[in-house]
């Protein structure tokens, strides 16, 4: 390898790491969010059980059941895709991880030899 084909791959590992590491930033931020949003869809999923609850104690059983079971799945999908994004996430920092060690890895080797 040339002085300058090093120079120029030395020059587009440091861009790549930049890149992995911008990523790994925005990461926490990212979880943060779809805990929060985690804890929202759970807290409206219980006031809409007591409400359904409620009603159903009142007499309006049989459309309640029916309207609470429905809300039920919604709730139940929406934290399944949270949930999915959350495992995404955290599949994709794994991911970045080790590109990073590889990279750091081959810029060490470049900077020796």
């Amino acid at each position: 390898m040339t002085p300058e084909e090093k120079k120029a791959r030395l020059a587009q590992i440091a861009k790549s790491i930049d890149k992995i590491h911008e990523r790994l930033e925005q990461i926490p931020s990212e979880k943060v969010r779809l805990d929060d949003a985690r804890r929202e869809v759970r807290k409206k999923g219980l006031q809409k059980l007591g409400q359904a609850q409620e009603q159903i104690k009142e007499g309006k059983n049989h459309a309640m059941i029916k309207e609470s079971a429905e809300q039920s799945e919604k709730i139940g999908a929406e934290l399944a895709e949270i949930g999915r994004h959350s495992k995404q996430l955290e599949e994709e920092e794994i991911k970045l991880q080790a590109e990073l060690a590889v990279l750091e890895t081959e810029r060490k080797k470049l900077i020796s030899s």
